[in-house]
């Protein structure tokens, strides 16, 4: 699976949100932006001691399920209330 493509059950997404770290904040709400910064920071932290990129890359993984939804309303809409709340809550943590 290429990096911008989304499992099938995401039928009619409209906008692509590449795995890049740049990608998933240009896609997430305000509320939802503010914590990736903060994430994605602490991970840069991280890599700083460690000289190993493994950390922002999960902080992108696990936030680029956010992306799409945010970038793409009617997707999140139609998705059942135990997804959208399993991501907002992944999100929160």
């Amino acid at each position: 699976m290429a990096d911008t493509d989304v499992p099938a059950s995401l039928e009619g997404l409209r906008i692509r949100v590449d795995k890049t770290g740049s990608a998933v904040h240009a896609a997430l709400d305000a509320d939802q932006r503010a914590a990736f910064e903060a994430e994605f920071r602490a991970a840069l932290a991280h890599v700083d001691d460690q000289f190993g990129l493994d950390a922002v890359q999960d902080v992108v993984e696990r936030w680029w399920p956010a992306a799409v939804l945010c970038a793409n309303p009617e997707i999140r809409q139609r998705a059942a209330p135990g997804i959208r709340q399993e991501i907002d809550m992944d999100n929160q943590r």
